[in-house]
């Protein structure tokens, strides 16, 4: 990824792994980090996932697939992803349907409680 800056943070909190978005996913190079992050995780047999959105303003359909995708794999294989932080997304989620799916909350911490329990 030559001179792009990906804005995108993954951490662990005991079980549970964050993958953190700072920035508009728009551009194919972000877009295939993200995707990249996300599937390395569920190639780690991750359990519990947490997408943070935090100042996200906008994304476009490739990271609804991905997060569909995520949410598939961890159910069939007995995990839970949690999204927080959709803020000025909303709208994109409800759009697509994203919203009825997937399990949405409004910051970090409440999602890492959810999964705490």
């Amino acid at each position: 990824m030559s001179d792009l800056t990906v804005n995108i943070k993954v951490a662990t909190r005991g079980d549970i792994t964050i993958i953190s978005l700072y920035e508009n996913i728009l551009a194919s190079e972000v877009n295939e980090y993200f995707i990249s992050k996300v599937k390395e995780a569920l190639d780690a047999e991750c359990k519990k996932m947490i997408i943070d959105m935090t100042n996200v303003l906008f994304i476009n359909s490739l990271v609804l697939g991905t997060l569909s995708l995520a949410h598939r794999e961890l159910l069939q294989n007995g995990g839970r992803l949690i999204v927080s932080n959709i803020g000025n997304t909303k709208k994109i989620f409800d759009i697509a349907h994203s919203s009825d799916v997937l399990t949405i909350v409004d910051t970090l911490e409440d999602a890492i409680q959810k999964l705490s329990n």
